[in-house]
């Protein structure tokens, strides 16, 4: 897997005080993602994908996901 991030200053602060297993299974939501968007050939996570996996774990995941993952922030990065 290959992180092809542009933008880490946002993503560092979208993810400030979250735990060590909420990055892994947002990194894992992210690949998961990119794997779907391109099945064939490396596997290289973007930024696209790294926000498909915070909506997914902030939003969808609702208050008891995040809780369990030890998210602090919210997609737009407020508290």
């Amino acid at each position: 897997m290959k992180l092809d991030v542009t933008d880490w200053p946002r993503l560092i602060e979208r993810t400030q005080g979250a735990s060590g297993a909420f990055i892994r299974e947002l990194l894992r939501k992210a690949a998961v993602f990119a794997a779907e968007e391109d099945g064939a050939g490396p596997l290289v996570v973007r930024d696209g994908h790294m926000d498909e996996g915070l909506a997914e774990l902030l939003i969808a995941g609702g208050p008891l996901t995040k809780s369990l993952l030890g998210a602090t922030t919210t997609p737009n990065g407020s508290a």
